[in-house]
């Protein structure tokens, strides 16, 4: 296991985002395995990515994303990225 729930983390930081940061919680995957995890479609603004392991992870339709949220994270040729973080 994951030792976290990847699907709740995201739907509270959803409702974070969509509350005006007043309900909900801002999602903190700093140095969580998210080798292969499907984060397709998540709005990921805001997020703390720091170090996180995203190797072979999907990103692909993620909004919000910047480089510089990705900047310390892990990827690798499998990671699959939003065509705007290419």
């Amino acid at each position: 296991g994951k030792g976290f729930d990847l699907k709740n983390i995201l739907a509270e930081h959803k409702l974070w985002l969509e509350t005006d940061f007043k309900g909900g919680k801002r999602a903190d995957l700093s140095e969580a395995d998210l080798s292969r995890a499907d984060l397709s479609g998540a709005n990921l603004s805001g997020a703390n990515l720091r170090r996180a392991d995203l190797s072979g992870a999907n990103l692909l339709d993620v909004t919000g994303v910047t480089k510089e949220q990705l900047a310390s994270a892990r990827t690798d040729d499998d990671t699959k990225l939003p065509d705007y973080l290419k």
